[in-house]
């Protein structure tokens, strides 16, 4: 049979040849479709499989939520921004009055709490010995134990050497909780260079309804970030955004209000051509109507989304829930350092606890000043008919200058403005307030201040821990959200860390597996101890342990008892001081046996032994 077609009707005909004729006119040529890749992967970037309405939509909801939310605490934010000015960091041009020369220093009261509070927190949070302590959960072993101590060895080593500016943003951080009362930090992954990425976020730039408690019961919340071109271009080029419209980015970024005033308050001036785009990172729950290939029925979730504040265009949408979790739990990034919890997400600070006394001092300290100046600088009015060489430059110290008048017409001539002493009674309110305001923030000061050398050491000790149930309690705060904070790192580096990481410590090689961050095994806690707030007390607790143990020491194991103690004490290396009773346990004949056991070293019994002849001798 041939291959070529046959001519219906005359089987044996060969088939004609045709001519086709092509011409631009006549002839279509249709391209070939263009293949767009769209990433079905759970981290995906949701943004291109979604309806454009829709993308819109979401955007504009967020804007209208942001500035719902920022209107909503306008009072908050001017109390800070006078905070700002009450801490004195830059007092120039201003005065109780507008007088050239008038005083215009501002009374420490707040600073000098604000900057106590932070030395005392970051005492206990990040001890010498690392800020970073394990705790097994479930039953025990050797192997549980382990990898509990590299999970704690290599954390400590992570965020001490491996992450920069953990140590000075955790101060930071500190200092603003002690300020305004809340301090806020963000857990994150550094693909680049494989190791967390936590920053801290400031509160002026972060965005919740006032009347949330925690941010698991939110239902959404926005942080504020401004961007430069590169960052955003680096994060188009990566695939985490979409390609941002022309209008989207901004010649001149418009700082925020409070972050102007700690500008302007330090002497710095943020009004420079800053280029860049201002974006919101969304934390809210989206019903996409089944749009999300992983919710084809619809309902609602909690995914991330990025917006442009200004335009409202959305450059990311991502599912923020663990991959293979069926109830969809929002997943947090964020830790909430409190001061005082009262009345919402908005703590209290010293700036609210002591900031009006510091005002108020301040005005007081001003009037002595410039009372003080006025007593022994007098000022007054002199008469046009007084001439004299340099009659506008003030007399120098043992300066006489030379006049053309008598003595009666030199004391005609001048007119003092009437001028006081500093008033008694100022100066004692004045002590007054710093006084209340001191007793209020740090009360164990003003124990020790007060304490008679000759007094009982027990009741010295008493007043202390009751003048530090205020910071104990501050402290137990930072304590929890400490550990959720690294809880949270943890947890990233049982996500993304390789199968084996090898470092280095003090010339030691070390070992961390992937594994051993199992937050269902090892549970990552802070080094701190919420029950003790200084080292003396931690040290005090250990010696009485260790001195019950002596007491009693067949109810007690020493070595634990001993380890303890240096540990309380900060000691290095305790492991390697104590000895190890199994270890040098000898296991001889009978007569080497008990000999040891007479020079006070353990024996111990092994298989194959005679047990019987040994029995027979020691007996």
């Amino acid at each position: 049979m041939s291959d070529n077609p046959l001519i219906p009707g005359d089987d044996a005909a060969e088939a004609p040849e045709i001519e086709f004729e092509f011409s631009e006119e006549t002839l279509l040529v249709i391209p070939d479709e263009e293949v767009i890749e769209v990433d079905m992967s759970f981290g995906a970037n949701l943004v291109s499989i979604l309806d454009s309405a829709v993308v819109d939509d979401i955007g504009s909801t967020r804007q209208d939520v942001h500035t719902s939310f920022k209107n909503s605490r306008q009072q908050w934010e001017e109390k800070i921004k006078k905070g700002i000015q009450w801490l004195g960091l830059n007092t120039e041009g201003e005065g109780n009055t507008d007088v050239d020369g008038a005083c215009t220093a501002v009374h420490p009261l707040l600073i000098e709490n604000v900057v106590k509070f932070q030395a005392k927190a970051i005492q206990e949070l990040w001890p010498a010995r690392g800020p970073v302590r394990t705790r097994i959960l479930g039953y025990t072993d050797a192997t549980r134990e382990q990898a509990a101590n590299r999970v704690k060895v290599y954390m400590n080593h992570q965020l001490v050497d491996r992450i920069p500016g953990f140590y000075s943003d955790l101060e930071r951080n500190l200092f603003r909780v002690g300020f305004m009362g809340i301090g806020i930090r963000k857990a994150g992954w550094n693909y680049g260079t494989n190791t967390p990425d936590p920053t801290v976020v400031y509160a002026e730039n972060f965005y919740v309804d006032p009347a949330t408690t925690h941010l698991r019961d939110a239902e959404e919340y926005i942080e504020v970030m401004e961007l430069s071109p590169r960052k955003m271009d680096n994060l188009v080029a990566s695939g985490t955004f979409i390609k941002p419209d022309d209008n989207d980015a901004e010649d001149t970024l418009e700082p925020n209000e409070i972050t102007e005033a700690i500008a302007r308050a330090q002497g710095f001036d943020l009004n420079l051509e800053r280029k860049g785009y201002l974006v919101g990172e969304s934390h809210c729950y989206l019903d996409l109507d089944g749009a999300d290939p992983l919710l084809p029925e619809g309902g609602s979730a909690p995914y991330i989304v990025h917006f442009n504040v200004k335009t409202g265009n959305v450059y990311s949408i991502k599912r923020n829930w663990r991959e293979g979790d069926t109830s969809l739990t929002k997943r947090l990034w964020y830790t909430v350092d409190q001061c005082i919890p009262a009345f919402g997400f908005w703590s209290l600070g010293y700036v609210h606890l002591i900031g009006d006394l510091a005002a108020s001092a301040t005005v007081a300290l001003r009037s002595l000043v410039d009372a003080g100046q006025f007593a022994n600088w007098q000022a007054g009015f002199k008469s046009q008919d007084a001439k004299f060489s340099d009659s506008d430059t003030p007399l120098g110290f043992g300066e006489w200058r030379d006049v053309n008048l008598s003595p009666e017409e030199l004391s005609k001539a001048f007119v003092p403005l009437p001028a006081k002493e500093p008033s008694q009674t100022l100066l004692t309110l004045l002590k007054f307030m710093v006084d209340s305001g001191q007793k209020f923030a740090d009360a164990a000061d003003e124990v020790v201040q007060g304490a008679s050398n000759y007094g009982p050491v027990a009741t010295t000790l008493a007043l202390l821990e009751t003048s530090q149930r205020f910071y104990s309690s501050i402290h137990k705060r930072l304590h929890q959200s400490q550990g959720e904070f690294l809880k949270l790192i943890g947890e990233l580096n049982f996500e993304n860390l390789p199968d084996v990481v090898n470092f280095v410590v003090n010339a030691e090689n070390q070992y961390v597996r992937r594994t051993d961050f199992d937050p269902s095994i090892v549970d990552v806690l802070p080094a701190s101890d919420p029950n003790a707030q200084t080292e003396s007390q931690r040290v005090a607790r250990a010696q009485v342990e260790l001195e019950m143990a002596a007491r009693f020491p067949q109810f007690h194991d020493m070595r634990e008892a001993l380890r303890r103690f240096y540990a309380a004490m900060g000691t290095d290396g305790v492991d390697k001081i104590l000895t190890n009773p199994e270890a040098q346990a000898v296991s001889a004949d009978p007569l080497t046996e008990i000999q040891a056991a007479m020079s006070g070293k353990p024996i111990k019994a092994q298989l194959g032994q005679n047990h019987a002849a040994h029995i027979a001798v020691k007996e």
